[in-house]
C-alpha cells in the first residue's frame, strides 16, 4: 500500500532509478570539487552537492519501496517518510537527518 498525503508525490521504480543515477552523479561531482586544489576552492559547493545526493538517494529509496516521495518544504517530512522504508528505513532516516 502506498502512502499519499498532500506532501508526497507518486513515483515509479523508473523514477527511483533516475533519482539513484542523479544521486550518484551528485556524489561524483562533490568528490571532484572536494579534490580541487585551487586556491579559490569553495568547500560549500561540495557540501551542497553532497546534500543533494542525499535527497536524491532518499527519493530513490522511497520511490522504489513506497511508490511516493516527499514533496514538502520541511526536511523532517522527508526524514519521516524515509524512516518507513523497509528494511533499514529507521537507520537511514536518522542518517539522512544529519545531512539535510
Amino acid at each position: 500500500m502506498t502512502r499519499t498525503t498532500s506532501r508526497t508525490k507518486n513515483c515509479s521504480r523508473r523514477d527511483a532509478h533516475v533519482r539513484l543515477i542523479q544521486a550518484e552523479s551528485f556524489v561524483q561531482t562533490a568528490q571532484m570539487v572536494a579534490d580541487e586544489t585551487a586556491a579559490d576552492f569553495n568547500p560549500g559547493v561540495s557540501a551542497s552537492l553532497a546534500v543533494l545526493a542525499g535527497i536524491a538517494a532518499s527519493d530513490a529509496a522511497c520511490c522504489a519501496r513506497l511508490g511516493v516521495r516527499s514533496r514538502g518544504e520541511a526536511h523532517s517530512d522527508a526524514v519521516a517518510l524515509l524512516g518507513t522504508v523497509i528494511p533499514h528505513g529507521a537507520n537511514n532516516g536518522k542518517r539522512f537527518a544529519t545531512v539535510t
